[in-house]
C-alpha cells in the first residue's frame, strides 16, 4: 500500500486542490471540471506540479466563466438546433464536427448544398428505394473504392456474404419500411446469431 499525505493546497479562484505525495516521492492533484472532466497531474518536481495545477485550474474556470455567459438567445438557438437533429440521432456538437469536417472537405460552405445534390442525383437512394437497389447501388460504390484501393477486396467479400441472405429476403422491400421487429426476427433466424 502507498502513503500519501496532503503537502499543498493550490488555490486559484474559489478553487482549492490539493497535492499530495506519495511514500515514493510522486506528486499527485486530481482536477475536475465541466468541460475537461477529469484530470490527474504527477510528477516528481512539486514546483512543476503546482505550476501545472494552477495552469489547468485557470482552464477551467475560463471554460465555466464562457459556459455561464451563453445568453438567453444562444441558449434558445441551442434548443432549436437540438430539437432539428433530434431526426438524425446525432447531438448537436457531432454535427457541428460533421458539418465543419463536410465545409473544410469542399472548401467552403457555399459549396455543401451543391455536393449533396450531386450526391443525391448519383445515388439515387430515397424513401422509395428498394433493399435490392440500395444493395446494386452499395456495391458499385464498394467495388470502386475497391478498384481506387480505398476498400479492401476482403471487405467486399464479407459485406457479399452478410448482406446476399439479407438482400434475398427483403429485395423488394422499401429500404426504410422494414420494421425494427422485422430486422430483429432476421438477425435471430440467422445460424450464427
Amino acid at each position: 500500500m502507498v502513503r500519501s499525505s496532503t503537502i499543498r493546497l493550490v488555490k486559484v479562484g474559489t478553487f482549492a486542490v490539493p497535492i499530495t505525495r506519495f511514500a515514493d516521492g510522486r506528486y499527485c492533484a486530481s482536477i475536475s471540471g465541466l468541460e475537461t472532466g477529469r484530470q490527474r497531474v504527477t510528477g516528481r518536481d512539486l514546483e512543476a506540479v503546482t505550476a501545472e495545477v494552477e495552469r489547468r485550474l485557470v482552464q477551467v474556470i475560463n471554460g465555466q466563466t464562457e459556459a455561464a455567459e451563453i445568453t438567453a438567445r444562444e441558449a434558445r438557438l441551442y434548443i432549436a438546433a437540438r430539437e432539428v437533429l433530434v431526426p438524425t440521432g446525432l447531438a448537436v456538437d457531432q454535427a457541428a464536427r460533421q458539418l465543419a469536417e463536410a465545409i473544410g472537405i469542399l472548401g467552403g460552405p457555399a459549396h455543401l448544398l451543391d455536393a449533396v445534390r450531386f450526391y443525391a442525383t448519383a445515388h439515387p437512394l430515397q424513401r422509395a428505394c428498394t433493399v435490392s437497389e440500395f444493395y446494386a447501388t452499395y456495391l458499385r460504390d464498394l467495388e470502386t473504392a475497391v478498384l481506387n484501393g480505398d476498400r479492401s477486396a476482403v471487405r467486399l467479400t464479407n459485406m457479399r456474404c452478410d448482406l446476399d441472405p439479407f438482400v434475398a429476403q427483403f429485395s423488394s422491400r422499401q429500404l426504410l419500411g422494414i420494421s425494427s421487429a422485422e430486422l430483429q426476427d432476421y438477425l435471430n433466424a440467422r445460424p450464427n446469431a
